[in-house]
């Protein structure tokens, strides 16, 4: 007989072996939770902004300056690195970084 366990007994269990060092309580850390409790705090702008719906909490994070803005690049290629990043900086801004670099 398959024995059921509770989702908090299988979470104790998880956390009891080691492997859930990194699980953050009461929505710290990049959670929605914790973002809409900083942003309750110290932007209520933007809180009201994401509470409305127009603003994901991680966009108002970053119009917070609370998180920097990321994007995806591919880099199975050269090429495709480039066009991914071509679709967040000019061509010139691009080029003078690879200056500074090189």
């Amino acid at each position: 007989m398959k024995t059921r366990f509770s989702d908090r007994e299988r979470q104790a269990a998880y956390l009891a072996s080691g492997a859930g060092y990194n699980i953050t309580p009461r929505g710290r850390g990049t959670s929605a939770r914790g973002a809409l409790r900083r942003l309750r705090t110290q932007r209520p702008d933007l809180h009201e902004d994401v509470i409305q719906g127009k603003l994901s909490p991680h966009r108002a994070m970053v119009q917070a300056g609370f998180r920097r803005p990321t994007a995806t690049v591919y880099v199975d290629s050269a090429e495709a690195a480039v066009q991914g990043l071509l679709r967040r900086f000019e061509r010139d801004e691009l080029l003078r970084a690879l200056d500074v670099e090189s």
